[in-house]
């Protein structure tokens, strides 16, 4: 198979895993094709398990923990919000873009079962927060970014300012708005107590970046009236993640701190860590 710029490897193969893989560099001095979602096919090597299969599959059960715990704990009057990382910001922002496609197809099939999103449409729950590059002709980019250098932390401040600017009202039951996407921004600083499920969609090597991933679920709760909710049975966490062990350990370690600073005099909440203090080796269903 001939492969050019711009192919679509589903179409030349009709093979539906390989949706998705639309080529966009070829590097024939490095010996590599790679694709829009990412993935990179080295020469004489097998292609991986299908990205977007698996991105589909992590997203589906995101949807369906967030609708399942928001009849949970609509009891105790408090609106349940879900956070994406994502990989790239293409991925959800281009008119094809593999992520919002996904997500907007998954929430259609299984809203109907779920009498708080039956009458939503995927449109009406998403948005997304991405820093933002004005180009020459005016118009602005939304991109990718690392904290690289001083421009792009300061793209990345201005995303932070817009999503601090909706936060007590995406904690109302008026904001249809409940689940959340966004590249790098978000990673440290933004305080939404009511995050209770983390979606990794990308490839976070750092353990430090992976720990301000997670840090954006570890808070208590706040009902419709502004009040902190102290119910352990309702401070759950729940990471659908792409690198489960290595979370699991990083958390585990977590709750030992925990335990030896309860030991010392000091005291961490349980419900903060998303774990059962019992057995730390184990993440929250």
């Amino acid at each position: 198979m001939v492969l050019h710029q711009g192919d679509d490897l589903k179409q030349k193969t009709g093979r539906p895993e390989h949706d998705g893989f639309v080529v966009e560099n070829i590097d024939l001095g490095a010996g590599y094709v790679e694709f829009r979602n990412g993935e990179r096919l080295y020469l004489l090597a097998g292609m991986a398990p299908s990205r977007p299969a698996v991105f589909r599959e992590q997203i589906r059960q995101t949807i369906l923990r967030h609708m399942r715990w928001q009849a949970e704990v609509a009891p105790h009057d408090v609106k349940v919000l879900s956070l994406f990382f994502i990989d790239r910001v293409a991925n959800y922002t281009a008119s094809d873009g593999l992520i919002r496609r996904l997500f907007d197809e998954e929430f259609e099939r299984l809203k109907d079962d779920y009498g708080a999103f039956k009458h939503l449409t995927a449109a009406q729950v998403r948005q997304a927060y991405f820093a933002k590059k004005k180009q020459k002709d005016g118009r602005e980019e939304e991109v990718d970014t690392e904290s690289r250098n001083a421009g792009e932390r300061e793209m990345e401040k201005q995303a932070f300012a817009l999503i601090m600017r909706d936060k007590e009202r995406l904690l109302s039951f008026d904001e249809p708005v409940s689940f959340i996407f966004a590249h790098s921004a978000l990673k440290e600083g933004w305080d939404n107590p009511n995050v209770f499920q983390i979606c990794t969609l990308n490839q976070t090597v750092s353990e430090i970046k992976k720990r301000q991933e997670i840090g954006r679920g570890l808070r208590l709760a706040v009902n419709q009236v502004g009040e902190r909710v102290h119910d352990e049975e309702v401070n759950v966490l729940t990471v659908v993640a792409n690198e489960l062990s290595e979370l699991r350990r990083s958390l585990a370690e977590r709750v030992r701190r925990g335990r030896r600073r309860a030991a010392a005099g000091a005291h961490e909440r349980p419900s903060e860590t998303g774990c059962d203090p019992q057995r730390p080796d184990l993440l929250p269903e």
